[in-house]
């Protein structure tokens, strides 16, 4: 790997910033439409640098957003899985029909090889990573569940991630022809990844050993109304429905009343 590249709007006439900024995206991203909310003081940088297969960004822009389509997709489908690390600013990021937000200090991953829009209604710095996304499919990874979430980097298997990230481009001019170095990184990550998903498909387990507590729960509120049924739904739902921030969904609710309901049923034969 070379000494760390850079892309700067600097010496770029104010006018002409944003498509030369989306030509340079798309050079080393992919093809993006790209728009500045309407203010004609865009600007922005990239200095990125290559861990073998990994590519290795840090962007610090002004107030923007990208959209990535199925047309751009079909002209351009570099197959990169994208890890985001937010170090100031806010962005949104949406696709497989779910939204997050990130603030500093929490990172998200999202696949471009499938629609998706990033908002950044503030200017930002972020860190960010591509890696082939076959690799991390090759490891049981579960990408459609892992897209668009939010993953703390204060805490936990986050923070190693985040930290790892965040060295990973310091170190970039230090790794530069190490290849058995560049090779552990690269390892590291993948380890990484699948711990994130481990992690994350615990805290899935918790969360429905929750709603299932809440069942329970609401049951026994269920009894103190003896035969009154709507009652009891209406107790479970409202139980079920006001407990979970973000995980509330139209299946586990209907699931909840069902279980509910066949309780009620054998209670009352």
């Amino acid at each position: 790997m070379a000494a760390t590249r850079s892309i700067s709007t600097d010496d770029v006439p104010a006018g002409e910033r944003l498509h030369w900024w989306g030509e340079r995206i798309w050079g080393l991203i992919g093809r993006l439409h790209s728009d500045a909310y309407g203010d004609p003081h865009f600007s922005g940088s990239i200095d990125h640098g290559d861990l073998g297969y990994l590519t290795v960004c840090r962007l610090q822009v002004s107030r923007h957003r990208v959209v990535r389509t199925p047309n751009l997709i079909r002209q351009d489908d570099r197959g990169y899985v994208k890890i985001v690390a937010q170090m100031k600013g806010s962005a949104s990021f949406e696709q497989n029909g779910r939204q997050v937000v990130l603030a500093p200090g929490e990172w998200s991953i999202y696949d471009t090889t499938k629609a998706y829009i990033v908002s950044n209604p503030e200017p930002i710095d972020q860190l960010a990573l591509l890696l082939p996304r076959d690799r991390l499919v090759r490891l049981g990874l579960d990408l459609d569940n892992l897209v668009v979430r939010r993953f703390a980097g204060r805490s936990g298997v986050g923070r190693l991630a985040f930290d790892m990230l965040n060295s990973a481009f310091q170190e970039l001019p230090a790794l530069a022809g190490l290849f058995w170095l560049t090779q552990h990184q690269r390892d590291r990550l993948e380890q990484l990844m699948t711990q994130v998903q481990a992690e994350h498909l615990v805290r899935t387990a918790f969360d429905q050993q929750d709603a299932l507590a809440l069942r329970v729960q609401a049951l026994a509120e269920c009894g103190q109304h003896r035969g009154d049924t709507g009652s009891a739904m209406d107790a479970l739902q409202r139980q079920h429905g006001a407990h979970r921030r973000g995980s509330s969904s139209a299946s586990n609710g209907q699931r909840a009343s069902a279980w509910a309901r066949s309780c009620w049923a054998e209670k009352s034969t």
